[in-house]
Parts: structure tokens; C-alpha cells; sequence
């Protein structure tokens, strides 16, 4: 009884409420990743990343907009928060209904449903005739550079405080399983980058999403451990998720190879 009591407590305790949405402008950088990784064994050249602009966390009240444009009901309990994320039942519903909660972030959505709601809201603000933006959720890369940006420039932001963040990397399970067994990050290569579903057989063979940044359960040494990973079709109490906004240069040949990847997870046509 006291361990489900310390456990409601801990979850109630994290929440800080992110009130109106912003979305971070992070300019064009070039950094060396793994510096901010303190990773000295797997060192990569310098990494350039365009400007970008990356959210807040999703807040729970832009999550049920999400879930309020839903017509089928089993699709609709499927895209709820897990019930997990509290072991008394009484206060999940008193998190999914109070109004109180809403502007805090969304916890216990999966990989998979964050990546329903990029899509929604991708749809959902677009003209009608063309998608000229998407948002999906940050690479691991982006969310380092806004991570170096903001605190360089002593700006307030969310990141690496009280939620973990899901990416859009993955790792392959024997990735997941050699790391542990050995214990340390040598002979494993950074993927900072990589897309969950590049064909339909490597979608069902990836399983588990990369996450970053600390939480309150969890405090990391730096924001990406590479054993810190979750199975994606599960939600978490710890992992909230944010957007970046990209805008669609049709004409740009750098950004085909994202969007490809985008239309196969989406199964949507946005190249013309």
C-alpha cells in the first residue's frame, strides 16, 4: 500500500504545468555531437543541422483535440493515454478529465501514438490542397542542437528536466541486448538520424525507440544513454513527446530521403 502511495505521489509531484505552447527557433549550427554527449570512443566528425523550430512538450489539452477528431471508438481507446502510468484507476480518470491537467504534458502516450498525432496535426493544419509542412518528432540530433542553443543563450525551456523525450531513432533489439551484455558503447555506431520504417519487414523488426534527456524517475549523466530505450508500442509515466515543424521544399533533394520515410510510417502521398 505505502509503494502505490509513493508511486501516485512521484507522478503528481512531476507535473509542472507548461501553460501557453511555444515553439523554440533554433538557428542553422554546427557542433560536434558527441562532445555534448561526453562520448570520447565514438567521436564523429561535426554535424550541421538547418534551422529548425521544435516545441514545448504537447500539452494534454492539445492531445485531446487529437483524440476529440477520433470517430471510431475502438481506434479512440487505442490512442488514450496508458493506464499504467497510475496504479489507482481513480486517478487516471481524474488525470484524463480534470480540466486542471491540461496544460500539462501528455505522459503514457506511446512512440506510436506520438507518431499519430504528428500526423493528425500535420493534416489538420495544412491547406487542404497541399502539405507544405509536417510535423514528426524530433531527430536526435535537432534535439541536441536546441539543447545546446538554449542553454548557451541562458533561454528557459523544457528539455532534460523533469520528462524524457521520445525520438524518431530506434534500435534494433540485438543492438539493445549486445550493449547490456557488454556493458559499454564500443563497436556500436550513433545513428543520429535514423527513421523507424524505412520498408514495411525493418518496421516489424524494430521495436524499441530512442529516448532522451532526464526525468524524474530517471536522471541521466548525459541526454542520450544509449541502453535508454523504450518498446514503442507502450506509453511511460517519465516520456512526454514534442514537434518539429519542417517546412517541404519539393525542389530540395536533401529533404526526399525524410519525407519518403515520412509517406512509408504515415502511408500518406506529401511528394509530388
Amino acid at each position: 500500500m505505502l509503494k502505490i502511495l509513493l508511486t501516485s505521489i512521484l507522478f503528481w509531484i512531476a507535473f509542472i504545468p507548461l501553460f501557453a505552447q511555444n515553439f523554440y527557433t533554433i538557428p542553422k549550427q554546427t557542433l560536434d555531437l558527441c562532445k555534448i554527449l561526453r562520448d570520447t570512443q565514438n567521436c564523429n566528425s561535426p554535424t550541421t543541422v538547418e534551422a529548425f523550430e521544435m516545441s514545448e512538450f504537447i500539452t494534454l489539452q492539445e492531445y485531446k483535440k487529437y483524440l476529440a477528431s477520433i470517430n471510431n471508438k475502438d481506434l479512440y481507446k487505442s490512442q488514450l493515454p496508458d493506464s499504467s502510468i497510475l496504479v489507482n484507476q481513480q486517478d487516471y480518470q481524474r488525470y484524463i478529465n480534470d480540466p486542471q491537467y491540461e496544460t500539462f504534458p501528455v505522459l503514457g502516450v506511446s512512440w506510436e501514438d506520438a507518431m499519430n498525432f504528428c500526423k493528425w496535426k500535420t493534416l489538420q493544419e495544412n491547406p487542404k490542397d497541399s502539405i507544405t509542412f509536417v510535423y514528426r518528432l524530433p531527430h536526435c540530433s535537432e534535439w541536441l542542437m536546441a539543447y545546446h542553443y538554449l542553454n548557451e543563450n541562458n533561454m528557459v525551456h523544457d528539455l532534460d528536466s523533469l520528462y524524457s523525450d521520445w525520438l524518431t531513432g530506434s534500435k534494433y533489439e540485438e543492438f539493445y541486448m549486445f550493449q547490456n551484455s557488454v556493458g559499454s558503447l564500443a563497436g556500436l555506431i550513433y545513428n543520429y538520424d535514423l527513421w523507424c520504417c524505412f520498408d514495411k519487414d525493418s518496421y516489424s523488426t524494430v521495436k524499441r525507440r530512442l529516448v532522451i534527456g532526464s526525468s524524474y524517475l530517471f536522471e541521466q549523466a548525459y541526454p542520450l544513454m544509449y541502453s535508454f530505450s523504450y518498446f514503442g508500442d507502450e506509453g511511460y509515466r517519465n516520456i512526454g513527446f514534442r514537434c518539429v515543424k519542417q517546412s517541404i521544399d519539393f525542389k530540395d533533394e536533401k529533404q526526399k530521403s525524410d519525407i519518403e520515410q515520412i509517406e512509408n510510417c504515415w502511408q500518406i502521398k506529401l511528394l509530388k
